[in-house]
């Protein structure tokens, strides 16, 4: 998750084309507080921040189809893995939650039969 976490763009493959910039971005890590308002810079959904990307399973599915891209340049396949590992990562967390919420309504069962 890239929430706390900091994901490190060298972690990736970044065989493509590398500009002077992304050079320099190669050696820094992405924080969600920095990946949130990034905008997509191209393609269907371009202008759209990663925050509101993740809203919709269309989105997350295009981010997906994104990731397999090539030609992707480091800086954009970081924010979109950063952006994709903090829904997974919030999604563990609702799922904890229930689960959590769910355990002691099983145990009041028991007790009350």
């Amino acid at each position: 998750m890239c929430d706390s976490a900091t994901m490190s763009v060298s972690d990736h493959d970044n065989s493509s084309v590398v500009s002077t910039d992304d050079e320099k971005f190669l050696d820094e890590e992405t924080t969600w507080e920095q990946t949130k308002s990034v905008a997509l810079p191209f393609g269907k959904y371009k202008g759209k921040t990663m925050e509101s990307m993740l809203k919709s399973g269309r989105r997350r599915h295009y981010l997906r189809y994104l990731q397999k891209w090539d030609e992707l340049l480091p800086r954009t396949r970081s924010h979109i893995n950063c952006a994709l590992d903090q829904y997974e990562g919030l999604k563990r967390k609702a799922a904890a939650e229930k689960e959590n919420v769910a355990a002691p309504k099983a145990k009041k069962a028991k007790k009350s039969k």
